[in-house]
């Protein structure tokens, strides 16, 4: 009996140790304990700072900037950049266009007479600018606000840069103008021939419409100036006064030379009219591109033509709702692309592209050099 026990005793033991070890090497393992957050397999990267909402970082143009040659030449007076603190892409494309114009004494008068809070703004902002100091982001609020006592460009929206830089003219009030516009209008009464000037004040940007917008084939900068020229029929509604009443004529019209002078103006200012309407509600964006590769042959005074050539221009991408602007330059043999804060060389032929995809207003000069 106890011989049966004692052997029972010793299965069971046994039993139990062999389930003991089946279990001790079968049972997983222990999760290990989580690491510490500033380990470096978890830290979390450090967050990057706030992305600015301006087009500044986006590459939204078509462009890309040659990455042997990102630098403005050194020498450029306008190699700082324009921070856009939100919506202010439209001024900081105009100023740099309107800082690239030639240092004529009657528009940059306000160099030497600072007598307006907009005068002194413009006068400040040249100095640092050709200082190279990019601290400028008040000025340009100043003359926000300045110049949107006629015209509201300071409420936090965005603008059409023409507009804003016509109002600057217009708001410097220049005693010059850059040329002026005038009819030879030659009748059918006998011949007679009379001019009618059309009067110009101040420097005016000249808006020029794009011929068949709707067409795809590329113009010249020549073929959209050139139906300005092109002799018109006036006739019907839109006779003309005669010594006998109304009489159809022939009316052609020319740009003169203002006040004294006696030369073409060194330079000139267009615009290309790119966002149009048909009811004064809803709007679209021409898109059909200008070249910019020929010269273009002006005639002033009926007897005089002077060849100009594309120095900068004011460029829009987007559509007629919105979009960004910025500015190109011709500095030397470089193109300059003026992005807000950034300021690149950009390849000829990616210049050329945008320029020709989207600018909406253009300074031309007569001279060899660049001003």
């Amino acid at each position: 009996m106890s011989l049966k026990f004692t052997i029972m005793m010793m299965t069971i033991c046994l039993f139990s140790a062999c389930e003991w070890m089946k279990r001790d090497h079968t049972k997983a393992p222990e999760a290990s304990p989580p690491p510490q957050a500033d380990s470096e397999e978890t830290k979390l990267p450090k967050a990057s700072p706030s992305p600015s909402p301006l087009p500044d970082a986006t590459p939204i143009l078509s462009s890309q900037v040659n990455p042997e040659e990102t630098k403005p030449p050194a020498a450029s007076p306008l190699s700082v950049g324009f921070v856009n603190p939100g919506n202010q892409c439209f001024a900081n494309a105009a100023l740099k266009f309107f800082l690239s114009l030639p240092r004529d004494p009657r528009l940059f008068d306000f160099l030497d007479f600072r007598d307006t809070p907009l005068r002194l703004a413009l006068a400040n902002l040249v100095e640092k600018v050709e200082a190279k100091d990019s601290n400028v982001e008040d000025l340009i609020h100043q003359i926000l606000t300045q110049v949107s006592i006629l015209d509201s460009f300071d409420d936090g929206e965005q603008h059409d840069s023409v507009d804003f830089l016509q109002s600057i003219f217009d708001n410097l009030n220049p005693d010059f103008s850059l040329f002026q516009s005038y009819q030879r209008l030659e009748s059918s009464e006998a011949g007679k021939e009379f001019v009618r000037n059309v009067p110009a004040e101040g420097v005016k940007i000249y808006p020029l419409d794009i011929p068949n917008p709707e067409a795809t084939e590329t113009l010249t900068l020549q073929q959209v100036v050139n139906p300005l020229f092109v002799p018109e029929l006036m006739t019907g509604d839109n006779q003309v006064e005669c010594d006998s009443g109304k009489c159809d004529a022939k009316r052609t019209m020319f740009w003169r030379l203002n006040n004294d002078e006696t030369t073409a103006p060194d330079f000139i200012l267009l615009q290309l009219k790119r966002r149009i309407t048909s009811d004064g509600l809803s709007y679209t964006k021409v898109k059909r591109q200008v070249s910019i590769d020929q010269g273009l042959v002006l005639a002033f005074e009926e007897t005089t033509q002077i060849t100009y050539h594309v120095k900068a221009a004011i460029v829009h991408f987007g559509n007629a709702d919105g979009g960004h602007y910025v500015t190109y330059m011709k500095e030397g043999d470089h193109w300059i692309l003026h992005n807000d804060s950034q300021v690149t060389v950009v390849a000829d032929d990616k210049a050329k592209a945008d320029i020709e995809a989207g600018a909406v207003s253009f300074y031309l000069s007569n001279q060899t050099l660049s001003p």
